[in-house]
């Protein structure tokens, strides 16, 4: 399913930009977030007349100050598209009905905590859902302090929501502007009704039908790959071109490739060691030290933060916090420890029987890497609406993510019969490295309202014990 955030200032056109990307659906649940006119404010009643003698009459309007509850239904109307303006109106309410106006403190728990809400039920939303949105952080600095307080929050909800967007448009004047780094690339203007193409639909930018120099797949792989690499790895690579939802995403489906070229230099050294009659304990050993130094220690250093914030108490923001501090406290250096110690050990124990059962641990070692696209599936929401975790979180659809993963597990269920050991055993190393970054990721979703780039590596290296731990004790 497809989100999009329309942005736009006062009488720009993104209302109307908005109703024109579903104008083509039998039917739509238009969530009203504003306040209900009353007699007192002739010219907020004459607004939403207005809004409600524009939207086609086979519409359904939902008068709410809960936009997460529509989205989350599952009930018979859940697969029709949905259309919420707006969320300046509903930030509005938000403050309103808690008093807000003069405590800036409870003012940004209010948003925070219903923005982590509100993009936890998009991420995992059954239908197209598009959200519009007042951009008020390009004018003059309010002369209130609530109207500036009003302004902070806003743009901090429009920041929350963006990042868990697959589109964000920025209408201006009545001229849309694909914005970047929400699955299009280089942002690039369009002409909106009056102005707006009534080819422009929910998943479907305007320009893309008609745009020359739209990014081809090769271009598309290429930036992808940079990506991977340059994120999982200590290797020097150019920056790619492009980045954004769709390129992210493959990044973390081609997250094992980035290790086959390490695992070719790896595997010499390995059988040789073998055929020397070096102890399997110290060949284990240097090999998880490759591995480690091969990534500069990055998902061990998020398996420490994510440890320390498991353990930093039940508060979701203290919890955040003491993750982006980077200090390793005592859950983190021990998690660090054991980690490693189940890595190693596991290892020798299966080098230490044949150089056939190289090929386990060679599955084992893309397995751990695999495991990013399943944290970065859709329905896996950010934790915050910014870093790692913010640019990759959903961009996984389900048709990359069962090719990779039953890539994985054939190639290897080929490679162990190659080699005469049991067919099925790759299958076992994939699926424990899958479930054990699974658990992990529940646990920290629910813990933090989403992933970040900590508890991706941290997903890595318990995917990787699980792994090796379940081969050392398989035939």
């Amino acid at each position: 399913m497809t989100s999009v955030l329309v942005l736009g200032g006062a009488r720009s056109g993104k209302s109307r930009y908005a109703e024109e990307l579903l104008a083509d659906e039998p039917a739509v649940r238009y969530v009203a977030t504003g306040p209900v006119p009353d007699r007192t404010d002739d010219e907020w009643a004459t607004r939403v007349a207005q809004h409600r003698q524009r939207r086609p009459k086979h519409w359904h309007t939902v008068e709410t100050a809960d936009p997460a509850a529509v989205l989350a239904d599952r009930s018979g109307t859940g697969h029709v598209p949905i259309l919420v303006d707006c969320l300046g109106t509903w930030l509005t309410r938000l403050i309103d009905e808690a008093g807000a106006w003069d405590d800036g403190a409870v003012a940004d728990t209010v948003r925070e905590r219903a923005g982590v809400e509100l993009v936890r039920t998009l991420a995992t939303a059954v239908t197209d859902v598009v959200l519009v949105s007042n951009e008020v952080g390009s004018g003059v600095v309010p002369a209130t302090p609530s109207g500036r307080l009003f302004r902070d929050q806003l743009g901090r909800l429009n920041a929350q929501v963006a990042a868990a967007c697959d589109r964000v448009v920025l209408v201006v004047a009545g001229r849309v502007i694909e914005l970047p780094g929400a699955g299009l690339g280089p942002g690039r203007a369009t002409s909106a009704t009056g102005a707006i193409p009534a080819r422009a639909r929910v998943g479907a930018p305007a320009y893309r039908a008609t745009s020359p120099d739209r990014p081809s797949f090769l271009d598309t792989a290429r930036d992808a790959g940079r990506l991977a690499i340059g994120t999982l790895t200590a290797w020097p690579v150019p920056a790619p071109t492009t980045v954004n939802r769709r390129i992210a995403g493959l990044a973390m489906v081609l997250a094992p490739l980035v290790m086959a070229p390490l695992l070719a230099l790896l595997a010499v050294p390995a059988m040789l060691g073998a055929q020397l009659g070096t102890s399997p304990l110290v060949l284990a050993a240097l090999l998880i030290a490759t591995l480690v130094l091969s990534t500069r220690g990055m998902h061990l250093d998020g398996l420490a933060d994510t440890c320390d914030a498991l353990s930093a108490g039940y508060d979701r923001e203290r919890a955040l916090t003491v993750m982006r501090t980077g200090d390793v406290g005592p859950s983190g250096a021990a998690a660090i420890a054991l980690v490693l110690l189940i890595q190693t050990v596991a290892l020798a124990d299966v080098l230490g029987r044949s150089p056939a059962h190289l090929v386990p641990v060679a599955v084992a070692i893309l397995a751990s890497r695999h495991v990013l696209a399943w944290g970065c599936r859709r329905g896996v929401p950010p934790a915050r609406p910014e870093g790692l975790g913010a640019a990759v979180a959903g961009s996984v659809s389900p048709a990359p993510l069962a090719v990779a993963g039953l890539a994985l597990a054939g190639l290897g269920a080929l490679g162990a019969l190659a080699v005469g050991i049991q067919w099925w055993v790759p299958l076992a190393v994939v699926i424990s490295a899958v479930g054990a970054a699974l658990a992990l990721i529940a646990r920290c979703t629910r813990r933090f309202g989403g992933i970040t780039g900590d508890v991706l590596g941290a997903a890595v290296e318990v995917g990787l014990a699980s792994a090796l731990a379940l081969a050392a004790v398989l035939p």
